[in-house]
């Protein structure tokens, strides 16, 4: 939020000597309480994060908060509460209600040093996503009791660090669809930090660090997953050009209680930098690596590696737009598993007022898995209404959004596709089958649509024809194959115009494509399927102006559409269950009148040691 409102209190007053007499007698005290609430409508095309046989929902949320800050000249305490209760429409067993409060404080007794820490408890569920998630009839309920202490200052205008962390993780049973309870007890766990950093060199722009930490991770019965790690680095903290932030490069290593677990040792690196582009965006580029635990079988751990860019434009004082992409690699040590998960997502909030908001959120995730079975991916599309205590902007200073020029435009696209059907379904007596096929194929379309300039900010509404016969069959003792027809999308647009007039962009919407599909068991009769199947697309690109009002596009789209059944004969207990994904580049060009993106941040790193930019 861009002010606060503080309200005075001199030599601490009352609440000042309930808290901490010492410190407050000397200090006058400033009191800042927020609070607020926002309420959500969301939909999700997967709910159970699965690969075949998806089922959609709609979810309510509900999410009050409310922070209290008192600050002093040398002292700050702040004390946070909030929560999240979800409810669905159709499956009631998932219905959530998390939690957490929390506390933390710093106090600098002068310039050389000052303490700090913290105190934490969340009431959470697990996500169907999660890699460990024991598919109970109900989401995993688990409770997370963390606290933190550091100290910090400067020795010879050096900077330093040192402290220690703590996490408690205790997850309750869960009964099975078969009404087995499922002992969730091997998963309840603590972990134990203690670490340090300090500066070693002065430089022009910042500081050269090194920073160690040795961590303990204990398990209440599953023992054989006990393990002490080490983790040391070098970095840098400062400026970089026009960035500003931090990089380190180090090692880490993981040593297991069961001799069946083989140490884990590889190379550790880190990278956070923000930049402005201009008055009004920023850019953040983000590098992170942990080992995390695990408890799937034969897994020691995974070493979970992600990259991704943050990117906060804002267009006026009452309109902003945030964006993400992730990636991220889980290798999965002493198994062939590794998990590659894809996340994007984009939001734009409009103020009513200084103190109300309309948020409009778009998010993406998929996941792409060695494993049999693991493969998934979600749309989550969300509307919420929120509103807080203190003004999010300056009320009466102008500077407000207003709409520019708008047009229509047509144009045409060539590509590349690649279609992929996951097929699910039963083998032989008690065997079953997971498994992909797929082909490439060229595909070309016509498109239509119309946009207007928020701004900077591009909105816009497109449809489009696209062509295409690609077709992939399979032989054997089930022969079967799929031929994806024409298709038809309708998809909102959302980009940013940069100073060149170039358009980096965004787009969700619908898709309708044929399928036809066909089925045939041994020498048997052949069932053919020839229906169309809706879906949702999501594509990135940037369009180019070029001469005489036309300009090019590169974009690259992604597709997920509902899964169907299909055997022979059909609606037997045989039938298999095939769920289509595209993929693929598209090169557009057209006339335009108008020349028209969990529990790394609660980690000693994050928490103690890193060092704000404000220190």
């Amino acid at each position: 939020m861009l002010t606060r409102k503080f309200l005075p209190i001199v030599a601490g007053a009352s609440v000042g000597q309930l808290l901490a007499p010492s410190v407050w007698a000397q200090d006058a005290a400033q009191v800042d309480f927020d609070a607020g609430v926002s309420l959500a409508e969301e939909y999700t095309d997967n709910v159970f994060a699965t690969s075949n046989d998806r089922r959609d929902d709609f979810v309510t949320i509900i999410a009050p908060w409310a922070r209290l800050s008192l600050t002093g000249e040398k002292f700050s305490l702040g004390l946070d509460a909030r929560a999240e209760l979800g409810r669905y429409a159709d499956y009631g067993s998932e219905d959530y209600d998390d939690y957490s409060v929390g506390a933390d404080f710093r106090y600098q007794f002068d310039r050389q040093f000052f303490v700090f820490g913290g105190l934490d408890f969340a009431h959470e569920h697990e996500s169907r996503s999660s890699p460990d998630a024991v598919f109970g009839i109900e989401p995993t309920v688990y409770d997370e009791t963390s606290g933190y202490f550091g100290v910090g200052g400067r020795i010879d205008e050096r900077r330093y660090r040192f402290g220690i962390n703590a996490r408690d993780l205790d997850f309750d049973d869960v009964d099975s669809i078969s009404g087995i309870r499922i002992d969730n007890d091997d998963r309840d766990r603590t972990h134990l930090e203690a670490g340090g950093r300090i500066g070693v060199s002065k430089t022009e722009n910042g500081e050269v660090f090194v920073q160690g930490i040795y961590e303990k991770r204990d398990y209440d019965t599953a023992v054989e997953r006990d393990s002490d790690g080490l983790r040391a680095a070098v970095g840098y903290t400062g400026s970089i050009g026009n960035a500003r932030g931090e990089v380190m490069l180090g090692i880490l290593s993981q040593d297991y209680e069961d001799p069946a677990f083989d140490t884990v040792t590889a190379p550790d690196f880190g990278l956070d930098l923000s930049s402005s582009i201009g008055d009004s965006t920023r850019l953040t580029g983000i590098v992170e690596r942990s080992l995390e635990e695990t408890t799937l079988t034969g897994a020691s751990g995974y070493l979970a590696t992600s990259a991704g860019l943050r990117l906060r434009h804002r267009v006026s004082q009452n309109v902003s737009l945030a964006g993400y992409f992730f990636l991220t690699q889980n290798d999965y040590q002493q198994t062939d598993r590794t998990d590659y998960l894809a996340e994007t997502g984009l939001s734009l909030r409009y103020y009513f007022n200084p103190r109300v908001y309309l948020d409009t959120d778009y998010s993406f995730q998929q996941r792409q898995s060695d494993a049999a079975g693991a493969e998934y991916d979600e749309h989550r599309i969300s509307l919420r209404l929120g509103a807080a205590l203190d003004n999010y902007y300056d009320e009466g200073t102008g500077n407000l959004a207003s709409w520019g020029a708008s047009s229509f435009y047509i144009g045409g696209h060539v590509g590349n596709l690649a279609t992929q059907t996951k097929v699910d379904g039963p083998r032989g007596s008690n065997g079953f089958l997971t498994a992909d096929f797929g082909d490439n194929s060229p595909v070309a379309g016509l498109f239509a649509g119309y946009r207007a300039n928020l701004n900077d900010l591009v909105l816009g509404l497109e449809a489009e024809v696209e062509f295409n016969d690609g077709e992939w069959p399979h032989s054997g003792a089930r022969n079967f194959s799929v031929e994806r027809g024409n298709a038809y999308s309708l998809s909102a647009i959302s980009g940013l115009r940069t100073p060149g007039n170039a358009l980096l962009y965004g787009r969700f919407g619908a898709i309708s494509s044929n399928f036809t599909s066909q089925y045939q068991l041994h020498s048997g009769p052949v069932v053919t399927r020839d229906e169309s199947e809706l879906g949702f697309l999501l594509g990135v690109g940037a369009e180019i102006p070029l001469n005489g009002g036309l300009s090019g596009r590169m974009e690259y789209q992604l597709r997920a559409y509902d899964d169907y059944w299909i055997g022979a004969p059909q609606g037997g207990a045989g039938d298999d269950n095939f769920a289509n994904v595209e993929k693929g580049p598209r090169y557009r060009g057209g006339r335009d009148p108008a020349y028209i993106a969990k529990s790394r941040g609660r980690s000693l790193e994050s928490r103690v040691l890193k060092w704000p930019v404000s220190e």
